[in-house]
């Protein structure tokens, strides 16, 4: 199987590459290992490269033309058949407790569901992290049962508290700060996301994977006292 892309100069210093494929997670894997073979045939080239769920931008250090190596990209025939990404499963705690989950009594009766049901569909899957932006941190996830999904709010909040967990149609994300946002808030997690001060403010990477599981409110109290050590939260493996 071919790359499938299209690549084209993004201003004067970049690459804009884009799929045209469906966004799911075969097409994660293909953009993350082609952005393992740009770095491997290109990397003294590139300063930077960023993801989307159907792009994948290079940033191109100072004297290379754009024009050029979209050029050489075009005229590539790789092979992404086989591609293997490592990753990481993360075993996220969330809580669903009314003082965190604002939105969710909304949800549950319009979709007609119980809580106990919502739970459990919310935490079955492995939700795949296609792309971090709109906040340092925040992790863009697909996989969310379409049973559950559930349009943005009309009007964002001014003010989500940190560690809230989002849906927004069929994706779900955690805010990592505090800020303005218009995802549904369906519960909470006592885990700092992203720390600046740390020496790698986020563990995450695209394509790791999340998978949730319930927490009562005394356990998230336990949990917000105790020193954070991401070990105990995740598990290597490859795709």
């Amino acid at each position: 199987m071919g790359l499938a892309l299209n690549s084209i100069p993004f201003g004067e210093s970049a690459v804009l590459n884009t799929w045209k494929d469906k966004v799911n997670d075969n097409l994660l894997d293909r953009i993350l290992y082609t952005k393992q073979l740009f770095n491997t045939l290109f990397g003294d080239e590139i300063i930077e490269m960023v993801n989307t769920y159907n792009s994948l931008c290079i940033y191109l250090k100072a004297g290379i033309d754009p024009f050029q190596f979209s050029e050489k990209i075009n005229s590539l025939d790789l092979n992404t058949e086989n591609a293997s990404i490592n990753q990481t499963l993360w075993k996220i705690p969330i809580c669903f407790d009314d003082k965190f989950a604002y939105d969710l009594p909304e949800i549950l009766i319009e979709k007609k569901l119980s809580k106990e049901l919502f739970i459990d569909l919310f935490t079955k899957p492995k939700y795949r992290i296609h792309f971090i932006g709109f906040l340092p941190g925040f992790t863009y996830l697909g996989g969310l049962n379409p049973v559950l999904s559930y349009a943005r709010k009309s009007s964002p909040r001014l003010n989500v508290p940190k560690g809230s967990v989002g849906i927004a149609n069929e994706q779900t994300g955690i805010y990592p700060q505090q800020s303005p946002g218009g995802w549904q808030i369906i519960g909470q997690t006592p885990l700092e996301i992203f720390n600046v001060n740390n020496q790698s403010p986020s563990p995450f990477k695209s394509g790791d994977s999340f998978q949730f599981y319930d927490i009562t409110i005394n356990e998230f109290d336990l949990l917000t006292k105790k020193p954070l050590d991401w070990n105990n939260y995740k598990t290597r493996f490859e795709c």
